[in-house]
């Protein structure tokens, strides 16, 4: 649910850019992470393109983008699904390694045991506590746009964007443009 919402703010970002004329709002990055037919990706096959490793962060931002990678190069690679989270937790070193096997100990469960969203879950619970989701969340609420240029006003509603978990009450229907408090628009 949390990337679905982070792929609608990127829209929402997207539609800003494309409506101030500061870009042209694309942005593709799906993939299926189905296994390609006839094709088996081993972990050491997966390790050749080098996938981002974790040692655990503070950071929330930075938790985030090496889920982000992750996902999108599991999916890249077409790995199975049901792989997502052997391949993962391979890139996962110290602090974050530890976690995951006190978790997995915790769960009484195996790599290969565990749905792809049953880490995910996991991983944002311990990597992007409540607390400060709910911080980025009230940041993202306050957002003004005041003297920053539409480019970095754009930048930080994409960055706040991707911690925002609660969904819009109605969905957005095309051609109903999104009115962001405190965005300027720009005029030829």
């Amino acid at each position: 649910m949390l990337l679905r919402f982070y792929k609608l703010c990127r829209g929402w970002a997207n539609q800003l850019k494309t409506e101030n004329g500061d870009g042209n709002g694309n942005d593709n990055d799906e993939g299926n992470g189905d296994n390609m037919e006839g094709t088996l990706m081993t972990l050491a096959t997966f390790l050749k393109i080098h996938p981002q490793s974790f040692r655990g962060s503070t950071n929330p931002t930075k938790a985030d983008n090496w889920f982000q990678a992750m996902e999108r190069a599991l999916q890249a690679q077409h790995v199975s699904n049901n792989k997502y989270v052997e391949f993962a937790t391979h890139q996962l070193l110290g602090e974050a390694q530890h976690w995951w096997q006190r978790k997995c100990r915790l769960l009484q469960l195996q790599n290969a045991d565990i749905p792809w969203d049953v880490f995910q879950t996991a991983f944002y619970k311990n990597y992007l506590p409540e607390y400060t989701r709910e911080v980025k969340e009230m940041k993202f609420m306050q957002l003004k746009q005041g003297s920053l240029s539409v480019a970095d006003y754009t930048r930080r509603f994409e960055e706040l964007c991707r911690f925002f978990v609660r969904v819009p009450r109605r969905p957005i229907k095309a051609g109903n443009a999104l009115t962001i408090k405190g965005a300027r628009r720009i005029t030829s």
